[in-house]
Parts: C-alpha cells; structure tokens; sequence
C-alpha cells in the first residue's frame, strides 16, 4: 500500500488526529515538542498563516513559517515589534493602562531592558538566532562576589564573605559529625580520611577542623607591598549564614538559568528583536489591534485595526501569542473548552525601575555587574555590564515579582521612586542623591501585556488544553511550555506550533483527493 494511501484510510477511520498519527509513525512529522522547525519552502507552498502578536513567539513562529514556504502576516498592537523584548532609551514614551505616561530622558548611549535582560549559555535556541541573526553579544556579568546582601538595618555583607563563610560553618558542622562517626552509615564507601580532606579544602578549615574565617571571603585589611600581608574579615556567625535575609543569595546564582556564562546583545536586548523583524521585511504590521477571529473546518479570518480602518484577512491557520487573557476578551468562537481554558490564565506582577547615574558602585565599591540581594520590597539591585568605567551607567533598583511584585505595582509613581532611592541608600549610603531620569515599569499596567508572565502549573488541565489546537488556532508563548519567562520559552513553543501547523500540511496534503 502506498503511503497516501495509509494515511487516507487512517484519516478516514480516525480524523486528522489519527492521519497525524500515521504521519509520524511514518517519520515524515517531527516530534513537536522541542525539534527545529522544517526549512523546505515546499512544506507550506500555498498556505497562509496569520500571527497575532509581534513578540519574540510571535517572531519566531513567523520567522519558521516563512522558511517552510508559508506566507505570513504578523500583527501587532504596538508601534514596535518584541513585546516584552523592549529597551528604552532617550526619547522614548512609556504609556500605561493606570498611571501617567513617562518620558524617557536618558542620555545618548544610555539604555534600560524593561523586560528580558540576559541570555543563559544553554539557551541554545534563542542563542542560534543570534547568531543566525548577526545580533553581536557580550557578558552579561550576572553575579558579583563584590556585590552586597542588604538587610533592612542597613548592614552589608559582601557575597564573597556570604558564600565562603556559609561554607565553612557548614564544613567545620560535618567535619565534627565526620570525626565522631557520626557520618559513617552515610559516607557510601568514602572513608573518614577521604571526607575530612574534602571538607578542610572546601571549607578552608584550619587547626581542629575549625573555621576561623578565611581570606576567601575578604580582607578586613588588603594584602600590600612589603610586610603588608591580608588579613581576613572577622567571619559571620552561624546566626548571620542562616539569616533569613541570606536565603536568595544562596541559592539564586545556583538555578541552572541563572549560572554564568550569561550574554547579552550589544546595545539592548531589543536587538534581537529589531534583526527578526529585518529578516521578515514587512511582514510584521504593527499598529494593528486584532478585534476577532472567527475559525470555521478550512481556517480562520482574522479582523484588525489599523489607524481608523478596519481590516480583515483570511488563513488556512492563525498562531495566537497574545497574553491568554487578552485573547479571551476578544469576539472569538473557540470551542467552550478552549475557550474556558483561556480564562483561567493568570498573569504574574513585576516591577523595574531605573535610574541614570554616575558609576558609583564600580569607583568606590568595586561593583562590576551583578546583582544586590535586597531585604527589601525592590528585592534587587542590578548592575550594568557594559560600558564598564564610563562615566555614567543605568542601575535597575528594583525588579520584583509574584505577590510582592503584585502589591508593588500598585503603589503611586511617587511611592516607587521613593522606595527605590531608599534601597539604592541602604545599600549605597549617601549615594541616593546621584539618581536621576528614573523610568518605571509595571508590567500589569502595560498596554498590550498586562502582566510579565503567566502562573500557570505545567501539571495543570488548562497547561494540556491550551498546549493543543482548537480547530485551526494554535497558541504560542513562553507560559505554554518548562521554560516560562524566558525568550527561549517563547522560540521552543513558537517551533512546537510551526512543526504542528507543518506536520497537519503534510497530512492534509497526503488526504487530499487527487
């Protein structure tokens, strides 16, 4: 039996779910779920795709589409393209659903990533973009030994003593348990001697396994020319390690999507967004609100508009990556499932602030990049990477999330740049007064986003349901798959639906009467 003819007869005995089925037992569809998306212009040849939503899923899926021989249409509500891949600089406007709008006054040279801000080493997707791309990258410094833990009575701690003195309690703890024997059940073929060497190495324990402190974790006095030798900081107590103040730093840098080496585009974040939307040349409409999408068995028409003019266009299928709620607004005729399913998204809160400033941090403490562990409401303080030693830099004095993030956002302007000035003092005594041309985002007050991310459970019905087609609609997004908040989220479910919308071609393809 010829292979059409398999197909047609599973098609006819099951739908295209089982015509789908065949296609890859056959070998001739891909597994969705995190393979690169068809390059043979032939796949779509004939076929049209429309985009909702001119984001980083948004651009990839379109990116992918056209490469498979699609034609696509990328709409987009906002006159830029990236979505929550925006960087500010001088001249911009921010607008907002509840507050007044901002000007954004930084000098020239100055910019501020109001959304994503850097790209972990094994995010490999959205890292062969770049390079595909052409979009140039640099380090992202996102940890700092030099940089402080900041508790709310203003007392600092660098993170090199935070780490290297946790460490050592830790170790001397063990090395006591190992030399009583208290260990031995536990030490699964390791002897006591093989142990102990471990943890006076890792722990820097010196006379009796004992941890005195360690010049690891700083000088209370820097080593110099001739007889001036270091002298060790006075270690932190078992007290101070355990602190719960201490407890994002520990363990922060250690997620795997936090671990250096982390990139960033040379110039803002926004470049990669700029070079997809290059590569597209014209295909992305922006300034163009969907207001509906009727879907029917062949495909789906979309209705916009555009300036004063309503449009419509027809497609054999449509990609949303609009914000779940957003799209649950809209006139739409999902299925009640589908439709249900949408409505029980919920969007997180999150806060940036950033100010313009000369670099204080780096001439008198020693801070290049990296981030401030904050006992406080703006919970970090985040360093610039480039343009290391010039004269002025951008310092993000707050970015928080969840229900802090929530309650934040929520505050007057005046509220948030008061708060964030007084985070910058405790960390920064008398160095407040240097701030200026402040920018403030609140992600829930944004027009077209209204939230950063979504919380929504991987494990949950409605995380299945909309991961799924409804007819001839599919979703794509960073929420809809392990990878939420992050752009690489965002390209491995964009490729998950171009590789659906390509594998139902090929089986309406096959299925189609000769």
């Amino acid at each position: 039996m010829r292979r059409r003819d398999f197909v047609m007869r599973a098609a006819a005995a099951g739908g295209y779910g089982a015509a789908l089925t065949m296609l890859h037992a056959l070998g001739l569809s891909p597994d969705v779920a995190r393979a690169a998306p068809p390059r043979d212009p032939t796949v779509g040849r004939g076929r049209r795709v429309i985009v909702l939503g001119g984001g980083m899923a948004g651009l990839v899926s379109a990116y992918e589409l056209e490469k498979a021989g699609f034609a696509v249409t990328v709409l987009e509500a906002r006159g830029r393209v990236g979505g929550r891949n925006w960087t500010v600089r001088g001249g911009d406007r921010i607008d907002s659903l509840t507050a007044a709008g901002q000007d954004v006054t930084f000098d020239p040279g100055q910019y501020f990533n109001c959304g994503p801000a850097r790209l972990p080493s094994h995010h490999h997707t959205i890292l062969g973009y770049c390079r595909e791309l052409g979009v140039p990258l640099e380090v992202e410094v996102n940890a700092s030994r030099s940089a402080y833990v900041v508790r709310k009575d203003g007392r600092r701690v660098r993170m090199r003593q935070v780490v290297n003195d946790t460490r050592g309690h830790v170790a001397e703890l063990l090395a006591k348990m190992t030399n009583q024997g208290a260990l031995d059940a536990h030490l699964e073929g390791v002897d006591r001697t093989r142990m102990l060497d471990f943890l006076r190495m890792y722990g820097a324990l010196g006379e009796g396994d004992a941890y005195a402190g360690s010049t690891r974790a700083g000088f209370s006095q820097a080593p110099g020319a001739a007889g001036q030798g270091g002298i060790a900081l006075p270690k932190l107590s078992l007290a101070d390690v355990t602190d719960p103040s201490m407890r994002l730093a520990h363990v922060f840098e250690e997620d795997v999507d936090m671990q250096p080496t982390m990139f960033q585009p040379v110039g803002g974040m926004d470049q990669i967004a700029k070079a997809f939307a290059r590569a597209l040349d014209g295909r992305v409409c922006n300034n163009c609100i969907v207001r509906a999408v009727a879907c029917d068995a062949t495909g789906a028409t979309v209705t916009w508009r555009e300036g004063r003019d309503t449009r419509s266009q027809r497609a054999d299928f449509v990609i949303s990556t609009l914000p779940a709620p957003l799209l649950a607004r809209l006139p739409c005729n999902f299925s009640a499932p589908f439709a249900q399913a949408l409505r029980a998204v919920v969007l997180d809160g999150s806060c940036k602030i950033g100010w313009q400033a000369p670099r204080f941090w780096e001439r008198e403490d020693e801070i290049y990049g990296g981030l401030a562990y904050m006992d406080h409401e703006v919970r970090f303080l985040w360093y610039p990477s480039a343009g290391l030693h010039s004269e002025t830099g951008v310092l993000l004095a707050c970015y928080n999330a969840g229900p802090g993030g929530v309650a934040f956002g929520k505050k007057s302007l005046a509220a948030q740049l008061a708060s964030s000035r007084a985070a910058v003092e405790l960390a920064h005594p008398g160095k407040s007064r240097l701030l200026s041309k402040p920018v403030v985002i609140v992600w829930r007050d944004q027009p077209f986003s209204e939230g950063p991310w979504a919380r929504l459970p991987t494990d949950s019905p409605v995380y299945a349901k909309l991961n799924e087609p409804d007819g001839r609609v599919y979703l794509a997004g960073d929420w809809l798959t392990h990878i939420s908040g992050w752009q690489e989220g965002a390209a491995v479910s964009a490729h998950r639906a171009v590789n659906a919308i390509a594998a139902r071609t090929r089986a309406d393809n096959l299925t189609a009467p000769v």
